[in-house]
């Protein structure tokens, strides 16, 4: 009888132990796991700077377009069909605009998908435009509409001379010229970052290389135009 005691409390002790064992483990499991979801960066943000001796613009005299192609493949910007998509700040709102082919019909038409004046913001100092948007969020227009995980970017400032984007100012090389800026083109992974080979100079771009227009006259204010640099980040 005296065994039989003995070996049930033995019992009872080596269960007990493994109890704590394996709630020990779970718990060490769950502290190293933990900094890794935290460290997670989901924030994706376009940073546009201009020229130290302009601003930017109040929406008097043109846009600013950040351009996306959800295809990672090289963007032309004087021509749309190497975007897809592109997020436009006008002077007051910032708005997501998505190409959308005319089916059955040739051709497509931009969309404007909606408003982004909760992901975008101008800087204190007047200097800088800023877009972030939380890659985790599945509802917002970023992961709506670029999809798969890589993705490319460019940028292009314009006169508004066009309801939906004027003839180009500034984008990013080195300008006046703009033709062959594909050269420019920012490939970006959703989870890694930018990808390699960067374009040349970046995040930096010349100053004073703006294309300036005839018809815009001489008191048009082309620095607030004139792209100093575009940063694209993971937070």
């Amino acid at each position: 009888m005296r065994n039989t005691i003995r070996f049930g409390n033995i019992l009872k002790f080596a269960v007990s132990c493994i109890i704590l064992i394996l709630f020990t483990a779970m718990s060490f499991a769950g502290c190293a796991s933990g900094p890794t979801e935290k460290g997670n960066k989901t924030m994706l943000t376009f940073t546009v700077k201009v020229n130290e001796r302009g601003e930017i613009d109040d929406g008097e005299h043109g846009y600013y377009a950040i351009l996306l192609n959800g295809f990672s493949e090289d963007i032309e910007v004087t021509n749309y069909e190497t975007f897809t998509d592109f997020i436009r700040y006008d002077g007051f709102n910032f708005t997501w605009y998505h190409r959308q082919g005319n089916v059955p019909s040739p051709g497509y038409t931009w969309v404007d998908a909606g408003n982004m004046n909760s992901e975008g913001l101008v800087s204190g100092d007047g200097k800088s435009i800023v877009v972030r948007m939380n890659l985790s969020d599945s509802t917002n227009l970023f992961n709506q509409y670029i999809e798969s995980k890589r993705f490319t970017v460019h940028l292009v400032t314009t006169d508004k001379d066009s309801a939906l984007l004027g003839s180009t100012i500034d984008t990013l090389g080195q300008g006046p010229a703009i033709d062959g800026n594909a050269l420019y083109t920012i490939f970006f992974d959703k989870t890694t970052g930018i990808l390699t080979p960067q374009p040349p100079s970046y995040p930096s771009d010349p100053l004073d290389d703006y294309s300036e227009k005839p018809d815009l006259g001489d008191d048009f204010p082309y620095e607030n135009f004139d792209i100093e640099s575009f940063t694209v980040e993971l937070e």
